[in-house]
C-alpha cells in the first residue's frame, strides 16, 4: 500500500468468519507539493501602464532615448506622449501561462493597448508601429517594462544616433533594448 494512504481494517459483517475489508484513506497532499497561487507578471500591467506617459528606452542598462510617435526609437529630441488603456483581453495566451505555471487571481483581461498621436500601436510584421491603420496590439508589463507576449526585450538593427531613428522589433536583431513607462 502506498505511503500516502493509511489503512483501516473494518469487519465486513458481525461473523468472525467474514472476510475483512481494508479501506484506504487518502492523506492530505503536503503544501509544498501544491501549485502556488501567485499573481502573474502581467496582472499589474494596467496599474503600471495607465493614462499618459513616455516610453523611455534602456540600452545596456542605461536610459538612452525613447519612442517617438511612429513607434521608432529616437535618442535626441522630444519623446512622444503615449496613452495606455486597459484591455479586456490578455496578452499572454492561457496555454503559455499554464506551461510556465502562472496562476492568476485576476481575470485574463490584464493587458493594455497603446496609442500615440499617430494612432493605435501594434506589432506589424514583427515591428512596433503606431499609425491610423494599425490594429491595436495587447501589451503587458514585466517588472515595469513594456512586454509583448511576456517578453520585455525588444530589438533594433542599429542604435540610433543624432537624427537617426531605429525600428523596434520583437525578434532578435543585433541590439537589445527595453522600454520603461514614465507617467506624465
Amino acid at each position: 500500500m502506498p505511503e500516502s494512504a493509511r489503512a483501516q481494517t473494518v469487519p465486513a459483517a458481525a461473523s468472525s468468519t467474514s472476510p475483512r475489508v481494508v479501506l484506504a484513506q487518502r492523506q492530505p497532499v503536503p503544501r509544498r507539493l501544491l501549485p502556488r497561487l501567485t499573481t502573474s507578471p502581467t496582472s499589474t500591467a494596467t496599474s503600471t501602464f495607465s493614462g499618459k506617459g513616455y516610453l523611455n528606452a534602456y540600452y545596456n542598462g542605461h536610459k538612452d532615448g525613447c519612442l517617438i510617435s511612429a513607434g521608432t526609437w529616437y535618442t535626441t529630441g522630444s519623446c512622444a506622449t503615449y496613452t495606455a488603456t486597459a484591455s479586456g483581453r490578455h496578452s499572454t495566451p492561457r496555454f503559455i501561462q499554464v506551461l510556465f505555471g502562472w496562476l492568476t487571481r485576476s481575470p485574463l483581461g490584464s493587458g493594455f493597448t497603446l496609442s500615440s498621436s499617430k494612432g493605435s500601436c501594434g506589432i506589424v510584421s514583427g515591428a512596433f508601429t503606431c499609425g491610423s491603420g494599425v490594429s491595436a496590439t495587447v501589451f503587458n508589463a514585466v517588472s515595469g517594462k513594456l512586454a509583448y507576449n511576456g517578453a520585455s526585450t525588444f530589438y533594433a538593427s542599429a542604435v540610433p544616433t543624432g537624427s537617426a531613428q531605429a525600428t523596434v522589433y520583437t525578434s532578435s536583431k543585433t541590439y537589445s533594448v527595453s522600454f520603461q513607462w514614465q507617467a506624465i
